[in-house]
């Protein structure tokens, strides 16, 4: 959603969930997994322009802030990795301990628009990060948090 508060500043809003789900059989050591997650995100941007454009009739230049969040708490079947072999802990295990950690993230941006003549100009700087709130050793977790920074430069000819 979009909203105009003012002739200059803008809000939107966005929210929903997204579902995952997939059950398998590991042939490496027979064993069954399942996992099923709703996730939850929200985010929202406030956005100012300012100056004309040429034409004289339009906002021209502009900056945006804004943040999103999102969480996961999978229900899920994952075998202890106590009873496992190494191919499993080595090869299955990590990729399953991944899907099966609760987990938060979030990420905010700032981006910058300028228009110069008929041409616009974006430069939009990004960070992510993520961690995982579940720590259950028997399922080797991901530990620690991620975070990726993006920097972006967009041109429309």
């Amino acid at each position: 959603m979009r909203w105009r508060l003012g002739s200059r500043w803008q809000a939107a809003a966005t929210a929903g969930a997204t579902k995952h789900s997939y059950a398998r059989f590991d042939y490496v050591v027979a064993l069954r997994t399942r996992i099923e997650a709703v996730t939850p995100f929200a985010g929202g941007e406030i956005a100012r322009s300012f100056g004309q454009s040429a034409a004289g009739n339009a906002r021209s230049n502009g900056v945006a802030v804004g943040s999103s969040w999102t969480a996961v708490s999978p229900e899920r079947t994952v075998p202890s990795v106590s009873n496992q072999g190494a191919s499993y802990r080595r090869l299955i295990a990590p990729m399953l301990a991944y899907d099966a950690a609760d987990s938060r993230a979030v990420a905010v941006w700032a981006t910058v628009r300028v228009q110069r003549g008929a041409t616009p100009f974006w430069l939009s700087v990004r960070m992510e990060q993520t961690r995982a709130q579940s720590l259950v050793p028997s399922r080797l977790p991901p530990t620690g948090e991620r975070t990726s920074w993006s920097l972006t430069l967009g041109v429309r000819p």
